[in-house]
């Protein structure tokens, strides 16, 4: 019985162990989900700096369209991994579900079992106390019985005493039987009534050594009960024992079931951090590429600049008495370079020259730029 109650414990022990188990798991499945909603933010940041960048590119430029393309394409190809490992962790938090449902479930039957070990206890105590009870009034009759048995035999004794005393008695007076005749005649009535007195104690020892016998029959029959009691209660124990060997096989299993839901949960939130640090480092490379491409903007801008004053330049060449005024699109400087070339020389008053950094066109003043 005291191994019967140390194993309640030890269910108890258990059941408290699979339910911490199972907080800490659903605790891991919380930070797990809300990394993975880290990393989808993460995600739809970078692709609105690409959509960004995509808006913003300049219409002329191949080269960055087809790294654009290629950014899509990579960006393409980690939200199918990121879809997969959401998958994957999905998985996982439904088999972690159905873990703590099984959990909950072997609780379920360990309390129940430990219930029905508690009532077949307290079952074969109440019998066993009763046999207790039952021995206790049967040895208790049988020390009665003994007690009476042991005072016949007193009894016995003590007229076997007296007979014994009356014939040694007898024995001087044989010399004198024929002249003690009545003497004789009263000795040997007392001898008969002694003798009576002695079959009578004989059957009252008899009848109380019956009584004896009985009593220890239904000892042994107490005592017989009472093994029957005793055996069916180590039985009982040896079934609460093959069941908590059954139950503890069964609480490893959940163990082991745990403990793979908790490294595949370990695997997930591991991928799910590489997951983050891809992300980072394509951010990283689209913030880099979106630089050089302001860079390359900038740099085909200069360049359309100066291709541009390389044509005025040209265009001024071409007529050689047009002042740079004329070449800068001022009407009168026009006018002056046509009366120069016919012969005439008037006075040509000299205009300063704007260039749009924008644009790239000429202007006489700055505030009729294109901006």
């Amino acid at each position: 019985m005291e191994v019967i109650g140390l194993g309640a414990l030890v269910v108890i022990a258990v059941m408290l162990a699979i339910a911490m188990a199972t907080t800490t798991s659903r605790r891991r499945l919380a930070e797990a989900q809300k990394a993975l909603a880290e990393a989808m933010a993460v995600q739809a940041q970078a692709q609105r700096a690409l959509n960004a960048a995509a808006e913003t590119r300049a219409p002329s430029e191949e080269a960055s369209e087809d790294e654009t393309a290629r950014l899509r394409a990579d960006l393409a190809t980690a939200q199918q991994g990121l879809t997969e490992r959401h998958e994957a962790l999905e998985a996982a938090r439904l088999d972690a579900v159905a873990k703590a449902q099984a959990e909950a479930r072997i609780a379920e039957e360990l309390q129940r079992e430990r219930a029905a070990v508690a009532r077949e206890i307290e079952e074969a105590r109440a019998h066993a106390e009763d046999a207790r009870r039952r021995a206790a009034e049967t040895g208790e009759a049988l020390d009665e019985a003994r007690r009476d048995a042991e005072n016949a035999r007193r009894d016995v004794a003590e007229a076997r005493r007296e007979t014994d005393e009356m014939r040694r008695s007898l024995s001087p007076l044989q010399a004198e039987v024929a002249h003690l005749g009545e003497a004789l005649a009263q000795a040997t009535s007392g001898q008969a009534a002694a003798q009576a007195r002695l079959l009578a104690l004989e059957v009252t020892c008899s009848a109380t050594e019956r009584a004896a016998l009985a009593a220890e029959a239904e000892r042994k029959g107490h005592e017989a009960a009472l093994a029957a009691f005793t055996g069916e209660a180590r039985a009982a124990s040896e079934e609460a024992s093959r069941r908590e060997k059954a139950l503890r096989a069964a609480l490893a299993g959940a163990e082991a079931l745990r403990t793979e839901g908790e490294e595949k949960l370990r695997a997930g939130l591991e991928e799910v951090r590489t997951a983050r640090a891809e992300r980072e480092a394509f951010a990283l490379e689209v913030r880099a590429l979106r630089e050089a491409l302001a860079l390359a903007r900038k740099a085909a801008e200069e360049k359309k600049t100066q291709d541009e004053k390389g044509d005025g330049e040209k265009q001024g060449e071409k007529t050689p008495g047009a002042p740079a005024a004329a070449r800068a699109g001022v009407p009168g400087a026009a006018r002056a370079g046509t009366a120069a070339t016919k012969g005439k020389a008037p006075e040509v008053k000299r205009v300063s020259v704007w260039w749009c950094t924008a644009c790239g066109r000429g202007a006489t003043r700055p505030e009729r730029c294109c901006s």
